[in-house]
């Protein structure tokens, strides 16, 4: 168990997983009515990782899991990615969550490299294993979803998407686990 999750009520640990999927949920849809599918921030992974900071790593999994799967339907754009997406996002958050959620001090530069190695293998699956269901190679997937990170690849017209949505993804972490350290939004009783 967690810090938090150790002194907090089940009813209370239960409300704070549900406003942090809500957020990320309602975040996502914001974003995708107004700049539609263009990337520039990563909602779902910055709350999945902001919870499992704080309240463990099951936390981690239920809000990347679920914020990716309800966001995708609510979007109108489920598939094969959605689930890839979200048991990925749940496990990245799981193992965050074994990394930061046993500490109640937090090094935010620590925070924001380990972020940053998440959210960057985060991208680097989901579109390896995608690729790998969809019929490529292994290898040639592999390639294709690391060079996608820098340049436009298969339809896309972006350069660097990847590290600047990561980059901008990260500030976001740091700056929501900052405020609600210092205001203690995560009162314990």
């Amino acid at each position: 168990m967690t810090y938090l999750e150790r002194l907090l009520p089940t009813s209370r640990r239960i409300a704070y997983i549900g406003m942090l999927t809500s957020l990320a949920i309602l975040l996502r849809i914001i974003k995708h009515m107004i700049v539609g599918p263009i990337q520039f921030i990563n909602f779902p992974a910055a709350f999945t990782i902001i919870g499992s900071c704080l309240l463990g790593p099951i936390t981690g999994f239920i809000i990347g899991f679920s914020s990716y799967f309800i966001s995708d339907i609510m979007i109108g754009l489920p598939g094969l990615w959605t689930f890839v997406n979200g048991f990925l996002m749940g496990f990245f958050g799981m193992i965050n969550g074994l990394i930061w959620g046993r500490n109640k001090n937090y090094n935010k530069i620590g925070i924001a490299i380990s972020s940053y190695i998440i959210l960057f293998s985060f991208d680097i699956l989901s579109s390896w294993i995608l690729y790998i269901l969809i019929g490529f190679d292994w290898i040639y997937a592999l390639i294709i979803s690391i060079i996608g990170l820098f340049l436009p690849v298969a339809g896309g017209f972006l350069y660097a998407v990847g590290p600047i949505t990561d980059f901008i993804t990260v500030l976001l972490i740091i700056s929501i686990i900052h405020i609600i350290r210092k205001n203690n939004i995560f009162r314990i009783l």
